[in-house]
């Protein structure tokens, strides 16, 4: 069931629209349990963590829910607006939740922060200990600065890896270890060109822990200038955990793949990585 759950929860917002209803379906197989946001969600992520039993946290505009999905209720409500002193246009501005993991001894949350990322560590309430939200590290190169924005991130043994620009443009757009107990690295700019980053995923090797590799999966403008070439591609590239080094991959094999939003799975044999990237 719990599968099922977060299957449900991973397909919603590509279905959203400003005519849909927003809804946050818990269940699949009782129509009724559902829970409905007050407004339109232009942008939501989720996380949820086996290990965690039936909790699942929902990040949107200015909120990160946490929500018990066996009983179907909030359990607890973080609000996230922005920190202020930002200048945002016509309208008012707005924190969109961009990143959850949890990431040393708490649950960790970045947002655009309006159009000045930001990072929170929230404490949810116990018995011993009140609802805390904290403000953590600047959010640059975790959170992209609009939801819009290409980013992705991970966290791997205490360590915290993100894909997102580091300027407002945009621009400067990495997979980089950004945080924990190892050096930070990134990727060579020069490597790729105008890269999206759809994936990434860690492959344990049990026998082998310190061969154990980090896959990234992206696709970047073809630099082939041939009419007749495919105007993107897909690759592969991966980290190695202990010598902390960035390897671009080859071709990924399945050019033409245009898709902003697609799952990768990898499964690591003893000479090989076999990845699932969809073609467009």
């Amino acid at each position: 069931m719990k599968l099922l759950v977060f299957l449900a929860l991973i397909n919603f917002p590509f279905t959203r629209g400003v005519r849909d209803i927003p809804r946050l379906i818990l269940r699949q197989d009782k129509l009724g349990d559902r829970l409905d946001y007050n407004i339109t969600q232009n942008h939501t992520v989720f996380f949820f963590h086996p290990e965690d039993g039936d909790e699942l946290y929902v990040g949107g505009t200015d909120f990160v829910f946490q929500i018990d999905v066996e009983y179907c209720r909030i359990v607890e409500f973080f609000p996230l607006g922005t920190t202020g002193g930002q200048t945002c246009g016509e309208g008012p501005c707005k924190n969109v939740i961009t990143v959850i993991q949890k990431f040393q001894d708490s649950l960790f949350v970045c947002g655009t922060n309006g159009n000045k990322p930001q990072c929170w560590k929230l404490y949810s309430q116990m018995p011993n200990h009140t609802l805390e939200i904290v403000e953590s590290y600047k959010g640059t190169g975790l959170s992209p600065f609009v939801y819009s924005q290409n980013a992705l991130s991970l966290t791997v043994e205490g360590d915290l890896y993100a894909a997102a620009p580091l300027y407002s443009d945009g621009s400067s757009l990495q997979f980089r270890r950004k945080a924990g107990s190892r050096t930070n690295v990134w990727m060579y700019d020069k490597w790729v060109t105008e890269p999206t980053f759809i994936s990434t995923c860690w492959v344990r090797r049990k026998e082998e822990p310190d061969n154990e590799k980090i896959y990234v999966f992206f696709r970047e403008k073809n630099s082939d200038s041939n009419p007749e070439a495919d105007h993107w591609i897909s690759r592969v590239a991966q980290v190695c955990k202990e010598t902390e080094k960035i390897w671009h991959g080859p071709d990924g094999g399945a050019p033409g793949n245009t898709g902003q939003s697609v799952n990768a799975k990898a499964e690591m044999h003893p000479t090989s990585a076999y990845a699932v990237q969809p073609r467009a």
